[in-house]
């Protein structure tokens, strides 16, 4: 028996994307609620460095690699998103301009911009900072000034405790604040396709064909 590769995924704008360890395919509806697939090669960053695969180090490069090729994916659902509606679903599809073309099925199928690897590693670190701040520093900070009223320094258990309260506070909320936002929300619904999708593929059930899908948005 063949072992199953084993697979991962995230939501994107109107779609998901599901990743194997060397590639990953990305299929988002369009405003006509046709469906366009992109498939690609899982970029490793610094594949080559192996000492960068050796433990403690492997993890911080793997959610640097994540980043990486989910924001790709991000941007092609996005790009997506903003091309003037084609044809109607069930129509054919003018796919095979170029390789990197997706190829479609019923959507027009544009080629995705080139993307500038200097733009997309600057937001990545200013998506990373932004995390820091907000998770990180801003419960250490709110923390610290609470230990100063209370008298509570940082080796004091009670420091730590406050801590990680306002960090679970600052997560739930800031989720319960942006899920109002309706592009959120449809993330978030996306967010459990895509796990229902691994789910099914790793109980061996078989999934709904999607072109079926094409010309109904849920």
């Amino acid at each position: 028996t063949m072992k199953k590769v084993e697979v991962g995924g995230q939501a994107v704008i109107e779609g998901v994307m599901i990743r194997s360890p060397k590639s990953f395919a990305v299929v988002c509806r369009r405003a006509n609620g046709a469906l366009v697939i992109k498939e690609d090669a899982w970029q490793p960053i610094w594949g080559r460095l192996r000492f960068l695969r050796w433990p403690l180090l492997r993890g911080a490069i793997v959610l640097l690699e994540s980043l990486w090729n989910g924001m790709s994916a991000l941007n092609f659902a996005a790009e997506q998103q903003q091309l003037p509606i084609g044809p109607e679903p069930g129509s054919t599809s003018g796919g095979a301009d170029s390789p990197r073309t997706p190829r479609s099925l019923g959507a027009a199928a544009a080629a995705p911009k080139q993307e500038s690897p200097l733009a997309k590693a600057g937001l990545i670190a200013m998506s990373i900072a932004f995390g820091l701040a907000l998770f990180v520093g801003a419960p250490h900070l709110l923390a610290w000034l609470l230990g100063t009223v209370l008298g509570c320094d940082a080796t004091s258990f009670w420091f730590h405790a406050a801590d990680g309260a306002i960090k679970i506070g600052i997560l739930v909320g800031y989720l319960w604040a942006i899920s109002f936002l309706p592009d959120i929300r449809r993330v978030f619904e996306y967010h459990g396709a895509e796990h229902k999708a691994i789910y099914t593929y790793e109980k061996g059930l078989e999934l709904k064909n999607a072109e079926c899908c094409a010309a109904a948005p849920p």
